[in-house]
């Protein structure tokens, strides 16, 4: 919603709809920082990012802008890693990823079936036997769930609807009219935010709407 309501006060006339507008961002980065959710804070600093790269050569700038960000959760991994040992996580996003990738590769052509990610979750022991072991239903990130639920066949086409979308989103920035080069902005770095964001979250339905409403447009 954020790269929206940002639409809404970069392109207000009035300063009582700027202020509003204003206040709703206010509010909502607030909101989004009590979820501490680590994928929803750096998200707010990717749209803050990609709105001041925007005005010239967006394309190159914001490969630059995904090796940064890469950069930095491969830092974070490898400090995390040398930290001393703070026990056993059940459900910790490493052992998630962990599980859920190595059921995929017992069936890497068509997968586990489509929104079977706990079938494959339960089907792999790491690091060690559980009795009572979590539920985990979502594998955190929709490009290794659809992997682990399709295999390589829905991977390749779900993949190849994702540059597409992006493809034509990039190319929609040439209008030089300044509200409709506004518009697909907006829609491209709200694209941009949800892949970030579903590759480190659980994404609910109110959010994967978004993903929909702008593959239609």
């Amino acid at each position: 919603i954020l790269p929206f309501t940002a639409y809404l006060l970069r392109t207000s006339k009035r300063n009582w709809q700027r202020i509003l507008f204003l206040f709703s961002i206010i509010i909502q980065t607030i909101a989004i920082a009590f979820t501490k959710s680590w994928g929803a804070v750096l998200g707010i600093g990717l749209l803050v990012v990609l709105i001041i790269i925007s005005r010239k050569n967006f394309q190159r700038r914001i490969v630059i802008v995904f090796g940064l960000i890469f950069l930095v959760f491969a830092f974070i991994g490898i400090v995390g890693r040398l930290q001393k040992d703070k026990g056993f996580v059940a459900e910790s996003r490493e052992r998630i990823f962990h599980k859920v990738f190595a059921a995929a590769m017992h069936k890497p052509i068509l997968g586990w079936g489509w929104a079977n990610a706990d079938y494959a979750f339960e089907s792999v022991v790491w690091p060690i036997p559980m009795r009572f072991d979590v539920y985990v239903d979502k594998a955190h990130s929709t490009i290794l769930e659809v992997f682990a639920t399709t295999g390589i066949i829905g991977l390749v086409f779900y993949s190849a609807i994702l540059f597409r979308i992006l493809k034509l989103l990039i190319h929609n920035l040439k209008s030089k009219n300044k509200i409709n080069y506004l518009w697909h902005e907006t829609i491209l770095i709200a694209f941009i935010l949800y892949l970030f964001h579903a590759q480190t979250n659980v994404i609910s339905i109110n959010e994967e709407i978004f993903f929909w409403i702008i593959m239609g447009i």
